[in-house]
This record gives C-alpha cells, sequence and structure tokens, in this order.
C-alpha cells in the first residue's frame, strides 16, 4: 500500500515539477519567437480573442500555455517510473530510483530542447523544413526563422521527454537487476 501512495506521490510532484519546467520553457522560446505564440500557440490554446488580441498579460499566458502543455508529461513519468520500480523490496530505494529516472527525464528533455534549438538552425540555412508552412502562417509571420526556431524546439522537448522516460525506466532496470545481483551476493556469503 505504500508503494502506490509513492506512485501517487510521484506522479503528482513530477507533474508540478513538468509544469514548471513548461512554464520556463514557453519564456524562454517566447523570447526567441513571440509569434510563436500570437500566431499559434496562444490561439491553439483559446487565448485570444476574435480581433487576435490576448485575454490576459503575456506573463499570464505563457505560464498557462507552459502549464497546459507539460504537466501531463510529469503524470505520465510519475505513474510509469512507479510501476517500474515496484519490484524494490525497499520503499527507500524506489523513491531513489523514481527521483533518479525523474532527473534522467529532465536532462534529457534540456538536452533534446537544445538539440531542437540547432534543428532549426539548421533547417533554416538550407530550408529544409518550415513548420510555419505547415501551420499555414507562413505569409502572416514576420520573422519566419525565429519561428521555426521556436517550432523545433517545442518538438524535440516532447521528443525529450519520451525519450527521458524510456532512459528513465531502463535506468530503473539496471538498477534493480543490479540491487538482486548485490542481495544475492550477500546472501551467498553469509
Amino acid at each position: 500500500m505504500v508503494k502506490f501512495f509513492v506512485i501517487i506521490t510521484a506522479s503528482i510532484v513530477l507533474s508540478i515539477v513538468a509544469g514548471i519546467y513548461g512554464i520556463f520553457h514557453d519564456i524562454v522560446t517566447y523570447n526567441i519567437s513571440s509569434e510563436y505564440y500570437t500566431h499559434f500557440k496562444f490561439i491553439e490554446f483559446g487565448l485570444m480573442d476574435a480581433y487576435g488580441q490576448p485575454h490576459i498579460n503575456i506573463l499570464q499566458l505563457l505560464v498557462i500555455t507552459g502549464w497546459v502543455a507539460t504537466w501531463w508529461m510529469g503524470l505520465i513519468a510519475g505513474v510509469v517510473f512507479g510501476l517500474f520500480a515496484l519490484g524494490y523490496a525497499s520503499t527507500r530505494i524506489m523513491i531513489t530510483s523514481i527521483m533518479r529516472a525523474a532527473a534522467i527525464m529532465i536532462i534529457v528533455s534540456v538536452a533534446f530542447a537544445l538539440l531542437g534549438y540547432l534543428a532549426g538552425l539548421v533547417s533554416n540555412k538550407f530550408q529544409i523544413i518550415n513548420p510555419a508552412d505547415f501551420c499555414n502562417l507562413s505569409s502572416t509571420v514576420k520573422y519566419v526563422d525565429y519561428f521555426n526556431i521556436a517550432a523545433f524546439i517545442h518538438n524535440f522537448s516532447y521528443i525529450g521527454g519520451i525519450a527521458g522516460i524510456i532512459l528513465g525506466c531502463a535506468d530503473i532496470i539496471k538498477r534493480k537487476h543490479t540491487h538482486k545481483k548485490r542481495l544475492i551476493i550477500n546472501n551467498l556469503s553469509e
């Protein structure tokens, strides 16, 4: 029963962490391309009026979009990491394992966001992919290159979140097998 409480707690905590990550992520990418938000994200989230004006100030909009776009990744990560860590005999080791997996997920997500930035630069230079075209916004966006970089960062961040969950689970499995081997060796040596 305690372990299921750990899973619920991990899911809540990781949802909050993911939401905060999303808020900072959106603040950073807004500074790269405000048009990514004013021509796409704020509209996607229904936060602009019929005249294309925001309902509230920009920082509040970024908090809303950042939170709503990412909190659920933390929820998924908490549940998945918790289920993978259920096999530990000790609750303390289970919690440590989940925390380590969460750290891996965050690091991988940030790394992928940085790769997204680089991919956006390369894509702009060689005109490989134009995300503004996919949204039918190329004619209305003034700074298309910056819009594309912000779009690449966002898309790569989601890929990074998924990759981070997979790598976090792999770490839990690896540590679980290492922990079981140590227990077996300790029991044999007694």
